[in-house]
């Protein structure tokens, strides 16, 4: 019974410290990469703008935000929730990014 109840009490504690995904689909209303920022990508979707933090971004994340054009969707991934504040969702670490078909 002891040795149940450690083992629960290890498994538990790892589900707690685990962070949790949140996975969102934006269509894109405005995307223009000329327009980005030195240090974010700016687009414009039909939930508000997302202001995503874009130094430590891979290329090819990158590419991806830059080649949707309007009207496309793109699903993203983070860690934690999304949040938004006056009309904006501020993205720090991306985990994921793709263009998907929109529903």
């Amino acid at each position: 019974m002891m040795k149940k109840l450690i083992v629960l009490s290890c498994l538990m504690s790892v589900l707690a410290t685990q962070s949790f995904a949140a996975t969102a689909t934006f269509k894109v209303l405005k995307n223009d990469p000329r327009e980005y920022g030195e240090e974010s990508v700016q687009i414009q979707t039909n939930k508000g703008r997302l202001a995503i933090y874009a130094v430590n971004m891979s290329p090819q994340m990158y590419r991806t935000f830059a080649a949707l054009k309007k009207n496309q969707c793109v699903s993203i991934r983070i860690d934690g929730k999304f949040e938004k504040h006056d009309g904006y969702y501020s993205l720090d670490d991306v985990k994921q990014a793709k263009k998907v078909k929109c529903a």
